[in-house]
């Protein structure tokens, strides 16, 4: 994560540290909307791989893009 996103592992960790913004602002309905999705069926990702894909956003504000 550091190479791609240039946050370390202790950021990522920190309890401080929001997932929600390392995502586009373009996809992030789309990823909140598959989280209540698993939260409300209770589903989890072996049963149902999560087949939400996003473009993430690293530590300068470029983005990574999906393939």
């Amino acid at each position: 994560m550091t190479d791609i996103l240039g946050y370390t592992p202790a950021e990522m960790l920190d309890a401080d540290f929001r997932y929600a913004d390392i995502i586009h602002p373009d996809d992030l309905k789309t990823v909140v909307d598959e989280i209540n999705w698993y939260i409300k069926y209770r589903a989890t990702p072996l049963s149902n791989p999560i087949a939400c894909v996003c473009i993430l956003v690293n530590t300068v504000g470029f983005t990574i893009l999906r393939t």
